[in-house]
């Protein structure tokens, strides 16, 4: 994929995955903007890229999806890659916890498709669910 000259939002893009892609993104040319709900974060992030526009959201509010968009003439493409790690059981989680991870990996999406598709001509969207793997001792029970 060509991203010289591309204009790419990564949500999630302060830590882990999403700031590695950002990364890579910059690195290949693209103008990049990264969102998280921290702007400590987006700070912190921000030192390590260089010249990136910072955005603070939170993928599970529409409003402020729609803020991250409205600024942006143009979208090339759009990776999701935020979202909360929870270990243990469902049981063990409190419900409110499990509501926030759903909000990330279904309504949050949907925010951010509705936001972004007019705002784009081609391109893509691509979502990463973010997640863990069970330790050993939660696959048993």
């Amino acid at each position: 994929m060509k991203l010289k000259g591309a204009n790419i939002v990564v949500m999630g893009g302060s830590s882990g995955i999403g700031l590695a892609a950002a990364k890579l993104a910059q690195h290949e040319g693209a103008s990049v903007t990264i969102v998280g709900r921290s702007q400590e974060k987006l700070d912190q992030a921000q030192r390590q890229l260089g010249e990136v526009r910072t955005v603070v959201a939170d993928v599970t509010d529409d409003a402020s999806v729609g803020r991250v968009f409205e600024a942006r003439d143009h979208v090339d493409h759009v990776l999701i890659s935020a979202g909360t790690i929870v270990n243990g059981r469902i049981v063990d989680n409190d419900l409110a916890t499990l509501r926030h991870i759903v909000d990330e990996r279904i309504w949050g999406p949907t925010y951010v498709v509705r936001h972004a598709r007019p705002r784009m001509t081609s391109g893509s969207l691509t979502f990463m669910p973010v997640g863990c793997p069970p330790d050993q001792d939660s696959v048993r029970r």
